[in-house]
C-alpha cells in the first residue's frame, strides 16, 4: 500500500500483496536414552557397579516465523532455521541419593536476521552518491532535478570559469580546483571519477540498478526519492556450543544440595551469505567489492555535496558503513557481546523433622556469572576505523545470594498441607547499574538496572 497513491477511504485501498501465507515448514525432533543396566551382553556386568549409568542423545530442528526481512536488493530473506544436538551421560548411586549429569551440546541457527548493524548507511548513503554522480555527469543546475538547465553534453560542462563576483553555477556540477589543484587537474579527476562509476555500473549490472530500485532511487536519474528499505537485514549464523553439569545430593534425609554449572560459548558466523539476484556472489562479497573500489580507485573521490566542496564518497562511506561492516566481519568466530561464558549455581536446603524446629526449613543459593564482553576497542587508521579483537571491553563478574526460611504443617486434620516461606533474593544488592554498551574509550554508553534485593512471602495450600 502506497499512502500517497491511495485515498482516505479504506475500502478503496488496492492490496499490493497477492499471496498471504500460510508459511509452512516441517521440523523434526528425536532422542534416545540408553540405560546400560538394561543393555544386552553388558547389562549384567553393569549391575555389579555401585552406580547406574545412562546415556542420552537428542537432535531437534526448528524454524521461526514472524517478520519477513529483506536483503540489500529487496529480496525476501529465508526464514531462520535451527538445529540442536546434545549428548549426555548420567551417573547415579543405586540408592538414588547422588546423581551427576554431564551434557555437551551444539546449537546452530541459520539465516538469523542480524542485529547491531547501522542498516541505513548501506543504502541511503548510496542514494546520496547517485544524486552527486548524475548531476556531475550531466551538468544540470539543480541537484536531484535532471530537468533543470543543462550546460553541455560532456562530463566537464561548457561554462567558463567564473570570475570573482560572478555567478558560481559552474561549481554546482564541475570540479573546482581545491588544495593546490590546477583547473586541468580538477577536470581530469572529474572525468576519471565519472568513468570509474560508469565502469562499476556496467561491470556489476544489473545489481546496482536492482539495489537502487529497492531503496527508491535510480542511477539513470529518473528517481531520487531515496527511501530506506523496510526491514533490511543481513543474515548470519548464530552458533552456540558448550557443556552443562548438574550434581544432585541427598546428603542426609534432611539436607539436599544441588550444584549446576554451564560453560556456553556463542558466536556469529557467515555474515551476509545470501546470494545476490542471479547468483554469482554473496551479498557481503558485493559490498566488499564496492568498499574496495571506493578505497582503492578514484570512485571514492566523488564529491558528494557539490563539486565545489571537499567531502567525498570515500570519507562518507568509511565514516559510516565501512567501519560497521568490517567490525561485524572481524567479530565472526569471536564470542558475541553480552555472552557470559560461565554460569554456576549452588542451592542448599535443610528440613527440620524433629525437635522444637520441626516443620521449619532453611536454605540458600549462590549464583555466579562470569564477566561478559561488551565491545572491542576501536583503532583509528588513516581513513577508517578497525577493531582490536584482543582488547575487549568487559564488565565485572556477578555473584548473587538468596536465602529463605519456611514453615510447613498440616491443617484441618491433615486435609490441607500449608507451606509458608519468606524469601530474600539478591541479598545486599541496592540501586546498581550494569553497563550494556560502551563508548569508544570504554566508558559506559548505556546501562541496565541490576535486579535489587527483594523480600517476599509465599503461602501454598495443597489439598
Amino acid at each position: 500500500w502506497n499512502r500517497e497513491e491511495s485515498t482516505d477511504d479504506p475500502t478503496q485501498i488496492v492490496p499490493r500483496v497477492s499471496k498471504l501465507g500460510p508459511v509452512k515448514e516441517d521440523s523434526r525432533s528425536w532422542g534416545v536414552v540408553a540405560h546400560f543396566d538394561s543393555l544386552p551382553w553388558i547389562g549384567r556386568w553393569m549391575k555389579r557397579l555401585p552406580v547406574s549409568i545412562s546415556g542420552t542423545y537428542n537432535k531437534s530442528e526448528n524454524f521461526q516465523t514472524g517478520t519477513i526481512y529483506r536483503d540489500y536488493f529487496g529480496q525476501e530473506l529465508p526464514l531462520p532455521s535451527g538445529e540442536t544436538k546434545d549428548i549426555g551421560i548420567i551417573v547415579a548411586t543405586r540408592d538414588g541419593k547422588y546423581s551427576l549429569r554431564i551434557n555437551q551440546f551444539e546449537s546452530a541457527v541459520k539465516n538469523n536476521p542480524s542485529s547491531g548493524l547501522q542498516f541505513w548507511n548501506y543504502g541511503n548513503n548510496i542514494g546520496i552518491y547517485a544524486q552527486a554522480y548524475h548531476q556531475i555527469k550531466y551538468n544540470y543546475e539543480n541537484r536531484s532535478q535532471p530537468n533543470s538547465t543543462r550546460y553541455g553534453n560532456n562530463i566537464v560542462s561548457d561554462l567558463p570559469v567564473p570570475a570573482a563576483g560572478e555567478p558560481q553555477t559552474k561549481w554546482n556540477f564541475d570540479y573546482q580546483p581545491l588544495n593546490g589543484q590546477t583547473l586541468e587537474q580538477a577536470q581530469q579527476l572529474e572525468v576519471a571519477v565519472i568513468n570509474a562509476w560508469d565502469q562499476w555500473l556496467t561491470e556489476l549490472a544489473p545489481l546496482p540498478q536492482i539495489m537502487a530500485s529497492a531503496w527508491s532511487f535510480a542511477w539513470d536519474g529518473s528517481d531520487f526519492t531515496e527511501t530506506a528499505l523496510a526491514n533490511f537485514r543481513y543474515t548470519e549464523d548464530l552458533l552456540a556450543e558448550g557443556y552443562e553439569y548438574e550434581l544432585h545430593a541427598q546428603v542426609t534425609n534432611n539436607w539436599r544440595l544441588t550444584l549446576n554449572a554451564s560453560r556456553i560459548k556463542s558466536y556469529r558466523d557467515n555474515l551476509g551469505q545470501t546470494p545476490v539476484p542471479g547468483g554469482g556472489m554473496t551479498q557481503v562479497e558485493y559490498l566488499l567489492d564496492f568498499d574496495r573500489r571506493l578505497n582503492e580507485t578514484v570512485m571514492g573521490d566523488l564529491r558528494i555535496w557539490g563539486p565545489g566542496g571537499t567531502a567525498n564518497a570515500r570519507e562518507n562511506w568509511n565514516g559510516y558503513a565501512d567501519g560497521d561492516l568490517k567490525a561485524r566481519l572481524a567479530e565472526q568466530g569471536t564470542v558475541v557481546p553480552e555472552n557470559r561464558l560461565w554460569h554456576i549455581n549452588l542451592v542448599s536446603n535443610y528440613d527440620f523433622t524433629e525437635g522444637r524446629l520441626k516443620g521449619w526449613s532453611v536454605g540458600g543459593a549462590a549464583r555466579y556469572q562470569s564477566a561478559m564482553t561488551l565491545a572491542y576497542k576501536p583503532v583509528q587508521q588513516p581513513g577508517y576505523i578497525e577493531y582490536d579483537l584482543n582488547s575487549a571491553y568487559r564488565d565485572k563478574a556477578l555473584t548473587d545470594f538468596d536465602v529463605w526460611v519456611g514453615y510447613r504443617r498440616k491443617l484441618f486434620n491433615g486435609k490441607i498441607d500449608w507451606h509458608a516461606q519468606l524469601n530474600i533474593s539478591n541479598v545486599g544488592v541496592g540501586n546498581e547499574l550494569l553497563p550494556v554498551t560502551v563508548q569508544p574509550d570504554g566508558t559506559p554508553a548505556a546501562w541496565r538496572i541490576r535486579p535489587p534485593q527483594q523480600i517476599f512471602l509465599t503461602n501454598t495450600f495443597r489439598f
